[in-house]
């Protein structure tokens, strides 16, 4: 059965953190999780660019909407275990991250504190519990929430201070 899909605008609240950050880089980026604002956003971004960009997704439904983005520049891949995913052979300028299940989502934040910069939403306090966050954070010298919109979005970065983004 086909899982229906809310559109809601609330879940785009990550894009005004894309822009900053994409505007800032020239280089890769990668997506973790697919989703309905993120991967066309990206996609769009990263082709007028010409910048590689890497999704990857391990529900079989977003997967498969994902794929229709694929093309030269824009990699979509099936995940079976996040742990097996390579995420540091590649200095990403741009890192994503809005991936299932909930706590997967710090470890893999964890595993990017070489990219220039990490976007994570759904940041809001009170759901620490939830994506734990907040356990990444002392890896990264430059953090800054983006509370504009609802849900919160965190930028992170080891490379350039990300208090002026916003």
């Amino acid at each position: 059965m086909a899982r229906r899909v809310r559109l809601n605008p609330l879940r785009g609240s990550h894009l005004p953190v894309l822009v900053r950050a994409l505007k800032a880089t020239t280089g890769p980026v990668v997506e973790l999780g697919a989703g309905m604002y993120s991967t066309p956003f990206l996609h769009a971004m990263c082709e007028a660019e010409e910048r590689k960009l890497v999704t990857f997704e391990n529900d079989s439904e977003y997967y498969g909407w994902a794929t229709a983005f694929k093309s030269p520049l824009h990699d979509v891949c099936k995940v079976d275990e996040w742990d097996d995913v390579d995420l540091a052979s590649v200095r990403w300028t741009v890192a994503f991250v809005d991936h299932a299940p909930n706590d997967r989502r710090w470890k893999e934040v964890v595993r990017l504190t070489h990219a220039e910069y990490v976007v994570c939403h759904d940041s809001n306090v009170r759901w620490m519990r939830k994506y734990n966050y907040d356990k990444a954070y002392p890896l990264f010298k430059y953090q800054k929430q983006y509370r504009e919109k609802h849900p919160n979005t965190v930028v992170l970065s080891n490379s350039h201070p990300v208090e002026q983004m916003w």
